[in-house]
């Protein structure tokens, strides 16, 4: 159906409609892209990969400002047990659920709707693949410069910060970093000993990392890392010569992926534990913490304009990576999203009060920008 012909609560059922789960956002992109060339922007289609697009449109203005949104169209695929089929947005007292509603199909409606307002500014608009995966839609924005120009650009997330309140807006997220781990040991008849067990000198290893002192940040809150594999076996009755590790860790501050890796280095050489540490291979690279200061005149200008729907207007920082932390190299990065829950679970559901005043606060950055 096509978005012009629907309402608009019905446009967010017929998104949800479409299977987007990554790698499928065809069929999304091609909604998107009919729904902003009604909407009067000039839309072009960039390749990520084959049959995998970003979808890139803009308006100009009259003035010389210009602002970006951005919204990832790709959903986690279907997971647990869901009380109903994912694909058809079901209405629970103030709960839209199904599958992308929250995470972030809410989202990107309240962009449409919003900029179906006049705007005296150039409003560029992107939707992206692959952000649920490896943010390759992410990188080849940034590549293609798409951005740049741009005052701010504003993502309407998911709220994934401490602060669950209606009208709280994200400075910053943390980055993201994956490290294998290789202790070695030395093989000997396990009967008569005298080697080194390599998953006994693994174990000092997970030991010294679940206590290591993490960094702390003003805006993003502290790093943190946990170990999410560990294998070793022994060869008959030998001691095992190897065992691995991934560690997995949220980035911070001026934390960078290879700073950490230097340090877990450092940190290991302390055990005298024959190990080496390096950074676990990625198709594109590790995305890294970033922050806007709340006393950036873009925060304060959305403030003023979105305090006009919120009782307040409160900080916080997203707890985890996102296609954001790619985007805020090119342009301030803001998050103003809506209240929801379940995201990357069954029953996902976005709140229906929170949304609606989320596409008022979005009309407002719309109209005064």
């Amino acid at each position: 159906m096509e978005p012009s012909r629907v309402n608009a609560m019905e446009m967010l059922r017929e998104m949800v409609a479409i299977d987007s789960s990554f790698p499928n956002e065809k069929s999304m992109g091609e909604f998107l892209a009919r729904a902003l060339e009604e909407k009067g922007f000039t839309v072009r289609i960039q390749e990520v990969f084959p049959g995998r697009n970003n979808v890139l449109a803009e308006r100009k203005g009259k003035s010389e400002r210009t602002i970006g949104f951005y919204g990832h169209m790709d959903t986690v695929p279907i997971q647990g047990n869901w009380n109903h089929d994912p694909f058809t947005l079901r209405e629970e007292g103030d709960k839209l659920i199904g599958l992308g509603a929250y995470d972030m199909k809410a989202g990107i409606w309240a962009v449409l709707k919003a900029v179906e307002n006049q705007s005296d500014a150039t409003i560029k608009v992107a939707f992206g693949v692959d952000e649920e995966n490896n943010s390759a839609g992410g990188f080849e924005l940034v590549n293609d410069k798409f951005f740049e120009g741009c005052e701010i650009i504003m993502v309407p997330e998911i709220n994934d910060s401490p602060v669950q309140v209606d009208g709280t807006v994200l400075l910053g997220r943390r980055g993201r970093s994956v490290y294998d781990i290789k202790v070695r040991g030395q093989s000997c008849h396990a009967a008569h000993g005298g080697g080194v067990n390599a998953i006994s000198e693994a174990a000092k290893v997970v030991s010294m990392l679940d206590v290591m002192p993490q960094t702390e940040d003003e805006i993003l809150g502290k790093s943190s890392q946990f170990v999410s594999m560990i294998e070793g076996a022994a060869k008959s009755l030998s001691f095992p010569e190897e065992c691995s590790l991934v560690l997995d860790r949220h980035l911070v501050g001026d934390e960078t992926s290879d700073s950490v890796l230097q340090l877990l280095k450092e940190k290991i050489a302390e055990l005298n534990v024959d190990a080496e540490v390096s950074l676990r291979p990625r198709e594109t690279p590790y995305l890294q913490p970033y922050s806007v200061p709340r006393e950036n005149p873009v925060v304060q200008r959305i403030s003023g304009l979105v305090s006009q729907v919120y009782e307040s207007v409160n900080y916080s920082a997203g707890r985890s990576v996102a296609d954001e932390c790619v985007l805020a190299t090119v342009a301030p990065v803001l998050c103003l999203g809506p209240l929801g829950g379940n995201p990357h679970r069954e029953d996902e559901w976005v709140s229906k009060a929170s949304l609606l005043r989320l596409l008022d606060a979005y009309q407002r950055i719309v109209e005064g920008w």
